[in-house]
């Protein structure tokens, strides 16, 4: 049933309307119709010339007020006064009807525009509803006001403003936006307003530190109750921006990573010359001569700076998942000096190591990514100084502590504790802590190596962590590490027995480092191999050609100039098909595999080696190619 407001003066067409409608729809006239007009309540308004002049600006305000739904008006007026109904027609009146009026046509006209009356009302409905769905936000603006707010923009901090809001300075936008940010969200208005369509991007941000927001929006001109208003659609791109500005941090350590891993594979190939000629200055020198000793202390010196680099290939990322049986306490405490430059003055650092610690199987250069990364966090954590302790001692975990802690699992554990005295975290940081790419750090600080990588390490290493922190009270991190049934894997020493080394056949080495190649050649001459040497993929082909025999082994560098160790390989291979190989690249295991290597078919000899690694890596691989 719809609501008729009768605004007639002739007293015979209101009667007629009413005996045509009664128990159709409601109709109303004189005050129950000046009401509705007030409330823009009706759904129909049927007039005549005598009321439609005094109620035309009245009208057209109650019209304002819904649209974009139609509110109809009816005229109904005699043929003389057309030129009245032609001044009014579609501006107040939608229609008309000329008296005397025939029943049918008063009927008919009633029951099109109450029609298109409700149609009008299910559009605007339907259009509300995809505002309201709309993953965008949607504002109406005029003037500086906020007309209209859809779900979307209300759940970004805008909501209509209030009509008094003008006068009492409580604009939405002013309180979400200030300055330069305010008055080009304005302007964008105002010339929206205007007709223009601005396809160009405005980045508006809203808010300080943690709380800032960006947005993104565009405007367009729309016809809001009657009047021009702006329509803008705005999008958050706060967490947009953060993953653009992520991806440009994770590019950025690429590019440092591949870097670092260049230089460390430079250095592998110096190191294997100084630290290959210093073991061969202690096996020809005395015990009781000077030289030695300095021959011990380069040696000594070498296998530092070996750790460095291979630290180096840790933070590229391009350390191959090695699991040791290790001792943790000598891992932490080989870190020590690393670590106090990492802190720097401000910041005492100090290490507690249980004797007779349970073994643990991890690879060696993560566990070091693991604890670089959280002393880095622990220094961003302490910038007017503090204390960094880091304890390393055996526990026992049992049942309860297991149910109670996800991952944990009863039995012996090595706990590596990591503790500063910082600024804390609140539990909000800490609930978030582990998750790929949250940091609390500004824009330009960090290292890049989240909680979740030192996580994922620490759980692929079968242990688990767990942190413990509060706000001005510092944060503890707590690695624990399943003891290792195995014995702790021990290198060959140098002393090693020599008949133990020495072999018969010929071995191929091939290598661009002119000092590693005349190494090589020494040492293996010295173990009682007959040894050929090339510069190149190319020299050791030319130089197979002259000889009759074929090598018993390949001692190759993975890159070479020209053609690579494995092309190489390949191609003696055709004749040679069961010949085995050493790879030895200055890069990491993982990065020569995916140059081709084949795991397990191949055996490979990390740079920086020394000549009994080299020694006894070519007795194993003749002696498995003999079986």
């Amino acid at each position: 049933m719809a609501l008729l407001a009768a605004f007639l003066d002739n007293k015979r067409n209101l009667k007629l309307l009413e005996q045509l409608f009664q128990g159709r729809h409601e109709i109303r006239s004189g005050s129950g119709a000046e009401r509705a007009l007030e409330e823009a309540s009706f759904d129909l308004a049927i007039a005549d010339g005598v009321e439609l002049r005094r109620l035309r600006d009245r009208l057209r305000q109650a019209r304002l007020r819904v649209e974009p739904q139609l509110l109809p008006v009816l005229m109904v007026t005699p043929k003389k006064d057309v030129r009245l109904a032609r001044g009014l027609l579609w501006k107040v009146v939608d229609d008309l009807i000329f008296t005397p009026i025939e029943k049918t046509e008063l009927q008919a006209r009633v029951e099109i525009l109450l029609k298109a009356r409700a149609l009008s009302v299910i559009a605007h409905a339907n259009y509300l509803s995809l505002s309201e769905a709309a993953p965008s936000g949607i504002l109406i603006v005029r003037d500086g006001l906020v007309l209209y707010a859809n779900e979307a923009a209300r759940s970004m901090g805008f909501h209509a403003d209030e009509p008094a809001a003008e006068s009492t300075g409580g604009r939405v936008l002013d309180s979400l936006f200030e300055g330069e940010q305010l008055s080009g969200l304005l302007e964008l208005c105002r010339s929206a307003r205007n007709g223009k369509v601005c396809r160009e991007r405005l980045v508006l941000r809203s808010g300080r530190g943690r709380d800032e927001r960006l947005f993104e929006t565009f405007a367009a001109p729309v016809n809001h109750a009657g009047q021009p208003a702006a329509l803008l659609i705005i999008r958050d791109i706060t967490e947009q921006r953060k993953l653009e500005h992520q991806l440009e941090q994770a590019r950025r350590l690429e590019t440092i990573g591949r870097l670092a891993g260049g230089v460390a594979h430079d250095f592998n190939n110096l190191l294997t010359v100084i630290n290959g000629l210093s073991e061969e200055m202690m096996a020809e020198l005395d015990p009781n001569d000077p030289l030695r000793k300095n021959a011990e202390e380069i040696l000594k010196a070498g296998r530092h700076a070996a750790l460095l680099t291979r630290q180096l290939l840790a933070y590229s990322r391009r350390q191959m998942l090695r699991p040791e049986v290790v001792d943790a306490g000598e891992l932490v405490e080989s870190l020590a000096r690393m670590l106090r430059r990492l802190l720097g003055e401000d910041i005492e650092l100090v290490l507690s190591v249980e004797e007779n610690l349970y073994p643990v199987k991890i690879d060696p250069g993560q566990f070091s990514q693991v604890i670089m990364n959280l002393a880095a966090n622990a220094r961003d954590a302490m910038p007017e100084g503090g204390r960094l302790t880091i304890s390393v001692r055996n526990v026992e975990l049992d049942e309860d502590y297991a149910r109670e802690h996800h991952g944990a699992k009863p039995g012996p554990h090595v706990v590596i504790s990591v503790e500063d005295t910082g600024v804390g975290m609140a539990q909000e940081t800490i609930d978030r802590a582990f998750d790929p790419f949250f940091t609390t750090k500004e824009v330009g600080k960090g290292t890049g190596l989240g909680l979740s990588q030192v996580q994922g390490i620490v759980l692929q290493s079968g242990g688990h962590i767990w942190l413990y922190s509060e706000p001005g009270r510092g944060t503890v991190v707590k690695i624990y590490l399943s003891a290792c049934a195995e014995a702790k894997e021990t290198k060959q020493q140098p002393h090693t027995a020599q008949e133990q080394l020495r072999g018969s056949g010929t071995v191929l080495v091939v290598e661009d480092e002119p000092g590693i190649l005349r190494l090589a050649r020494r040492a293996l001459e010295r173990y009682g191999y007959e040894v050929i040497t090339a510069g190149s993929a190319e020299a050791a082909l030319k130089a197979l050609e002259l000889r009759s025999q074929q090598p018993d082994l390949l001692v190759t560098d993975v890159v070479l100039p020209g053609m690579s160790g494995r092309q190489l390989a390949e191609r003696i291979r055709k004749s040679n098909p069961d010949l085995p190989v050493i790879y030895t690249s200055g890069y990491s295991g993982d990065e020569v595999l995916k140059r081709g290597v084949q795991q397990g078919r191949e055996m490979f000899l990390q740079k920086p080696f020394s000549v009994i690694d080299l020694a006894s890596l070519v007795r194993k691989a003749l002696s498995r190619s003999k079986r």
